[in-house]
């Protein structure tokens, strides 16, 4: 009798520890490298679907919903687009205009 309460114990221990262990979709999560990442259904995680495409297997999972599996997704980061100064056409504007308007053999056609 004894040996079957144990045994009860360890079953119902080992089962809530795996409920609690899983993280649910939407929770924050660790990676493997410990970068921070939120737990996502892995048909909406980027990262990892890019990941699978170079052959390297998600193992940061949150856990699974029926068949479902639930990944540590970590954001991709996003690129900022560099605003750069519009350039200046004044100058070169002004050089053409002067070619247009003077006859060959007029000093502003020399350069």
């Amino acid at each position: 009798m004894f040996h079957f309460r144990i045994t009860n114990f360890v079953v119902i221990l080992i089962c809530c520890l795996g409920v609690m262990g899983q993280e649910e979709v939407g929770d924050e999560c660790l990676t493997d490298e410990g970068l921070t990442g939120v737990c996502r259904d892995i048909r909406d995680c980027q990262s990892v679907l890019d990941n699978i495409e170079k052959g390297k297997y998600p193992t940061d999972m949150c856990g699974f919903i029926q068949s479902i599996i639930i990944v540590c997704c970590v954001p991709q980061k996003e690129v900022t687009p560099r605003i750069r100064a519009p350039i200046s056409t004044e100058s070169t504007t002004h050089k053409v205009a002067n070619r247009v308007n003077n006859q060959p053999g007029d000093k502003a056609n020399e350069n």
